[in-house]
């Protein structure tokens, strides 16, 4: 087999990162603390196998040790404990034929409540004796943060009948759900409407982001209403022409929070915050250069904020009657998950979060004033074995063509230089890389113990630069960001830590498309691996699930021949590619479908470049689940080996 040695080098690193079959929690998120005491509950990765996928599972946190709050064997997350620090509440999956349920576990014994669908988020109402679980129907549509593809429903393996569509189809949907933890008793509150993301707002009321529509795409157009609880009549209470996320209420409802910002995907929010008083009147929050991504009422006037500031993270708190600001933390650590700076903050204003960096594993640590204490790690006998092989990785500036002052992160392997360079674009484009155990993509620490020093750029576009820096990419896709990105390479050559000759580029889903359209308008690549990329934008507006991103990002409608669809996509200019491509895609992806990198994969053949094509039948958008990890990454080891060699 040609990928023999590759393929054991790629078991044996995942091997040490998750010491599957341990049950070892591998990465930590949704910390939360229990009202009135010190006692923590989280929810963490665990690896029963490399030939099984990862699994979620609710852990208590208690003398350095991370422990199920149940026998550990269901999947579990959403921890919640109720104001009064009596019950915890979660949700589950029960049994192998995927019955969703809230679990509460308290002093009057636990209970398990079945669900209509698949329990999203879990919170509960500030009385504590109601919780609102937001759940999505059978075959609605995941976000493509979380794979994309269709949340489990009935199988349809064996039935001949078509799947019919016409304008009056109705999709499933989310819905959101009063529970009463101690009778099990369920009701509706949505009234119909779609209800992509929900919290408390004071007695009788709930805020949510919310549609007509049930479609993936609608949600960039989704508004802020309260609704009453009482009756499910929703009253709107802001509109706006950019998307919204974490609503959250004060808890006596004197005033609403809510993130605004320019989004790539939903679940991903990264911007203003907002509030709203009493009559409904709005400001935003001066966060001092915070880009917004979690938002925790403390009590009825203060309100805890996490974000993004450059590369590093910070958690703050606003004082709602006061107007102060105040910072509570800033460290250049990667808080919270992949996605967003996350903490729980007490009401002392102290901090607890996960917390970690490129050579540190996650952990669970409190922060209070100046003083940092580690409360849990993930550290195992693996870690120091991958310390010992992954190099090291450093924030780095340089000046694009504009003279913008662009930041990312450098990664780059042990032993003296100049390296290879693979250049690992994020995807989005509004994200951003933050320092993270192995990397965002436990790939870059692979490639980096093979010898590969790895650029993760944070080009216009990304987040943690504040509003106006994201917009920079909108109406201008592969035009600032390319040469930001370029820049950044030449700046890596001038100073001698690459080599020119050995230069190759990769990415997931914008990442994908940058590593697609960088080919077509530069040849100093050796090698390229595009993974989920969008190779035609006019293709990917009539295919893909969340349209209405397509002219948000590119700020034109699809009706005219020759403009900017035709004009920044990689397939227009496919003629002009002479770098190997090695284009990754998963069948089940309903954001970026297979057919964007199938369409360049025959374009490239058709133009006598090298390229393979390799489509993951389980898979949706991006390469998620073991053992399809194993094959991906040695793929792409193997891609880069053959073309840009990190032995000499």
């Amino acid at each position: 087999m040609r990928f023999g040695a590759t393929w054991h080098r790629v078991t044996e690193f995942f091997d040490l990162v998750h010491s599957p079959g341990a049950s070892r929690a591998t990465d930590l998120t949704e910390v939360s603390g229990r009202p009135g005491t010190s006692e923590l509950v989280a929810t963490a990765t665990v690896c029963d196998s490399l030939d099984a996928p990862l699994r979620r599972v609710v852990v208590r946190v208690h003398d350095g040790k991370i422990t199920p709050v149940d026998d550990g064997r269901v999947s579990s997350h959403a921890p919640s404990w109720s104001p009064d620090g009596t019950r915890l509440a979660y949700l589950a999956v029960s049994d192998a034929h995927d019955r969703n349920r809230v679990c509460v576990r308290g002093p009057e014994g636990d209970r398990e409540i079945p669900l209509p669908g698949t329990g999203e988020s879990c919170v509960w109402t500030p009385g504590g004796d109601s919780l609102l679980v937001s759940v999505a129907d059978a075959g609605a549509d995941k976000a493509g943060a979380e794979g994309s593809g269709r949340r489990s429903g009935p199988s349809a393996t064996g039935n001949w009948l078509p799947t019919v569509e016409t304008a009056a189809t109705r999709r499933p949907g989310r819905s959101l759900w009063l529970v009463d933890p101690a009778s099990g008793a369920l009701r509706p509150v949505s009234a119909g409407r779609t209800v992509w993301e929900a919290g408390a707002a004071g007695p009788g009321r709930a805020v949510a982001v919310l549609s007509e529509g049930p479609d993936e795409s609608d949600w960039y157009g989704a508004h802020l209403a309260l609704i009453d609880l009482a009756t499910g009549v929703a009253a709107p209470l802001h509109r706006s022409d950019r998307q919204l996320g974490r609503p959250a209420g004060s808890p006596a409802g004197t005033w609403i929070a809510v993130i605004e910002a320019d989004c790539s995907d939903r679940g991903i929010v990264a911007g203003t915050l907002l509030l709203f008083d009493h009559n409904g009147q709005c400001r935003p929050v001066d966060t001092e250069d915070v880009d917004v991504t979690g938002v925790q009422w403390l009590d009825d006037h203060r309100v805890a904020f996490s974000g993004i500031r450059g590369v590093g993270s910070v958690v703050g708190v606003h004082d709602a009657a006061s107007g102060e600001t105040r910072e509570l933390w800033a460290t250049e650590a990667g808080l919270g998950d992949t996605h967003k700076p996350e903490a729980y903050v007490r009401s002392d204003e102290s901090v607890v979060a996960t917390v970690q960096r490129y050579r540190e594993p996650p952990a669970i640590v409190h922060r209070a004033g100046s003083g940092t204490i580690v409360l849990a790690t993930t550290d195992h006998p693996g870690t120091e074995a991958l310390r010992s092989r992954i190099g090291d990785c450093r924030t780095l500036s340089w000046a694009a063509p504009d003279g913008q002052r662009i930041e990312g992160l450098l990664v780059t392997p042990a032993g003296p230089g100049p390296h290879p360079l693979v250049a690992y674009l994020h995807g989005g484009p509004i994200w951003a890389f933050r320092d993270r155990w192995l990397g965002s993509n436990p790939l870059i620490g692979l490639l980096a113990s093979q010898g590969y020093a790895v650029l993760c750029p944070n080009p216009r576009g990304s987040s943690g630069r504040g509003p106006k820096f994201a917009a920079q990419v909108l109406g201008d896709v592969g035009g600032g960001d390319c040469g930001d990105i370029l820049s950044g390479i030449d700046h890596l050559v001038d100073t001698g830590a690459v080599d020119s000759a050995r230069i190759g580029v990769m990415g997931g889903s914008y990442g994908g498309y940058l590593s697609a359209w960088l080919v077509t308008q530069d040849d100093r690549f050796k090698a390229a691996v595009p993974v989920a990329p969008v190779t035609h934008w006019r293709t990917l507006y009539h295919t893909t699930n969340i349209r209405q991103f397509v002219p948000n990002i590119l700020r034109a409608e699809p009706f005219e021949a020759g403009d900017v669809y035709d004009a920044r996509s990689p397939l227009t200019w496919v003629g002009s590619v002479r770098t190997p491509c090695l284009s990754i895609a998963g069948a089940r992806d309903l954001c970026t479908p297979a057919a964007e990198a199938e369409q360049f994969h025959r374009a490239l053949l058709d133009n006598g470049v090298e390229s393979t094509l390799v489509v993951y039948p389980a898979e949706g958008h991006g390469v998620r689940t073991f053992p399809a990890i194993l094959d991906y990454c040695t793929r792409v080891l193997d891609w880069f080996g053959r073309f840009m060699p990190a032995g000499r």
